[in-house]
C-alpha cells in the first residue's frame, strides 16, 4: 500500500511584527511537540506487537531479524522522547508552556506536516513505509532514492519531507528574533540529560555525556536553540545525505529487510495479529473496539498509566515552583519506573490477549489521554493529584493481577509491576511530603 504524499496547508503569511513571529514560533513548536509524541506512540505500538518465540510461527533466524527491528523501534522511540524534551526546552526558553498532547486519541486525524492519517498498527510493509516517510530528509542519495521510487511510483522527497520543513521554519523564526526578545523563560526551568539519568551507571560517569543514546541540553540563547533544532533533524532525517545513523536510515533498513524476507518467505508475519487502532469505547471512526473483559481491564490500566506518565512529564519539564527534591521525585517516578516497568510490559502483554473472547485477533494499547490538560499549574495540589492517581494505578494493578483468565506468566509479570507501583507511590508521597 503506497503512502500518500503530504498535503501541506496553504502557507500562512510571513509574520511581520515581533509579537507575530513569537506567536507563530510557539504554534509551530507546539505542533512539533504533538507530532513527536504521536509518532513515538506509533513506533512503540509497532514494537509491542512483534513476535518473541518460534512457537509463534517464525524461525530462529527470523526471530533475530525481529529482535533487531524491535530494538530499533524502541531506540528511535526513546529519541523521539528526547525530541519531545528538546521541544519542551525550546517552549520553556521562550516563556511558553511545554506541550504534551498527542494525536493518538483521535484516530484518523492529520497534520499538514506529515503523511497521515495517524494510525496505531502492527509492523507491516505499509506501516514501516509510513515511518520512513515520517522521517524523510530533503535530499536522498541514489540508492535510497531508488528504493523509494520502487516503493512509491513517482516518488519525490519534497512530497514527504514536511516534518523536516516544519523544523526548518522553526529555525528560520528563531534566527529572526533577538535573544533578549525571544529567550524570556527562566533558565532554571531548563532540563538536561543529567536531570533525567543518574550521574553514573555501573561506576561510569555520565557527566556531560549522552545516556542511552539520549542527549538533552538546556536552551538559553539563539545559538543553543538552533543547535537543538539541528540535533532533532540530524537524528531524524540525517545530518547529511545518506546518513546511516538517522531514523530515516534505520526505518529504511527495516523496510528493505522486511520486503526481502517476504520475497523469500511470503507467509512471514513478524507481528502478532494485533488490531488497528484498538479502543475501549465505540466512539472513534476507524478504530477497533476491544470487548474481551480481561483485555479491557488491562487496556484501562495502560491508559491510566499513560495519563499519569504524561502528567509527571508535564510537571517535570515545567519546573513550576518546584524545589530540587521535588524535581528529583518527579524524575524518579516518570522515567524508568513508569516507562520501563509499566508502560512497556502492559503494552506487550496486551498484544498477547484477544480483542474479543475466543477470537484470534489481538488487543493492544490505545494511548488514550484525558481531554483535560496534563499540566497541573498549582504545585502542592499537583503533587496530591498525582499521588492519588498513582495509588489508584497501584490498586488497578492489584486487581488485574488476580484475574484468573490471564495466563500464569502474565500474572507473574503483573505481580512484579504491582510491586513496582507500590514502591513508586510510596516513594513519591515520601519525597513530596504527602502524609
Amino acid at each position: 500500500m503506497a503512502v500518500p504524499p503530504i498535503q501541506l496547508a496553504q502557507p500562512l503569511p510571513d509574520p511581520v511584527t515581533v509579537a507575530d513571529k513569537r506567536s507563530r514560533l510557539a504554534d509551530l513548536l507546539t505542533e512539533a511537540a504533538e507530532l513527536e509524541h504521536t509518532v513515538m506512540a506509533m513506533y512503540l505500538f509497532a514494537g509491542f506487537g512483534l513476535k518473541t518465540s518460534p512457537d509463534e510461527g517464525v524461525s530462529y533466524r527470523q526471530l533475530e531479524l525481529i529482535r533487531n527491528w524491535k530494538g530499533t523501534l524502541f531506540e528511535v522511540a526513546r529519541q523521539e522522547m528526547e525530541h519531545l524534551g528538546i521541544v519542551s526546552n525550546l517552549l520553556t526558553a521562550i516563556g511558553e508552556a511545554p506541550a504534551f498532547r498527542a494525536r493518538t486519541s483521535v484516530v484518523g486525524t492529520r497534520s499538514p506536516w506529515v503523511t497521515g492519517p495517524f494510525e496505531l498498527a502492527p509492523l507491516s510493509v505499509a506501516q514501516v513505509l509510513r515511518f520512513v516517510c515520517f522521517e524523510m530528509p530533503a535530499q536522498l542519495d541514489a540508492a535510497d532514492e531508488a528504493t523509494m521510487q520502487a516503493a512509491i511510483p513517482g516518488f519525490e522527497p519534497s512530497a514527504y519531507d514536511g516534518l523536516y520543513r516544519l523544523y526548518e521554519k522553526i529555525a528560520e523564526l528563531i534566527g529572526q528574533l533577538d535573544d533578549s526578545t525571544l529567550f524570556v523563560g527562566p533558565p532554571s526551568a531548563q532540563t538536561s540529560t543529567s536531570d533525567i539519568f543518574p550521574a553514573s551507571i555501573r561506576g561510569v560517569s555520565l557527566q556531560g555525556k549522552p545516556a542511552y543514546n539520549v542527549s538533552l541540553l538546556p536552551v538559553c540563547n539563539r545559538a543553543t536553540a538552533l543547535a537543538a533544532v539541528k540535533q532533532v533533524t540530524d537524528e531524524g532525517e540525517g545530518a547529511s545525505v545518506g546518513d546511516p545513523n538517522s531514523h530515516f536510515a534505520a526505518f529504511l533498513g527495516i523496510y528493505r529487510d522486511l520486503t526481502a524476507e517476504l520475497e523469500a518467505h511470503p507467509d512471514f508475519a513478524p507481528s502478532r495479529p494485533v488490531v488497528v487502532n484498538p479502543t475501549r469505547e465505540e466512539r472513534r471512526l476507524g478504530s477497533t473496539t476491544v470487548t474481551d473483559p480481561t483485555s479491557l481491564a488491562l487496556m484501562e490500566l495502560f491508559d491510566t498509566s499513560f495519563a499519569v506518565l504524561v502528567e509527571l512529564l508535564a510537571a517535570f519539564f515545567t519546573h513550576v515552583n518546584a524545589d530540587p527534591d521535588q524535581i528529583q521525585a518527579l524524575q524518579r517516578a516518570a522515567f524508568f519506573p513508569m516507562m520501563t516497568t509499566v508502560i512497556r510490559p502492559v503494552g506487550e502483554m496486551l498484544t498477547l490477549l484477544p480483542c474479543e473472547a475466543g477470537g484470534t485477533e489481538r488487543a493492544g494499547p490505545s494511548f488514550d489521554l484525558p481531554r483535560r490538560d496534563a499540566l497541573l499549574p498549582h504545585p502542592d495540589a499537583a503533587w496530591r493529584v498525582i499521588h492519588v492517581e498513582l495509588e489508584s494505578l497501584r490498586d488497578q494493578a492489584a486487581k488485574v493481577r488476580h484475574d484468573q483468565a490471564l495466563p500464569p506468566e502474565l500474572r507473574e509479570r503483573l505481580e512484579l509491576m504491582w510491586a513496582n507501583l507500590v514502591r513508586v507511590a510510596s516513594d513519591f508521597a515520601l519525597r513530596m511530603g504527602i502524609p
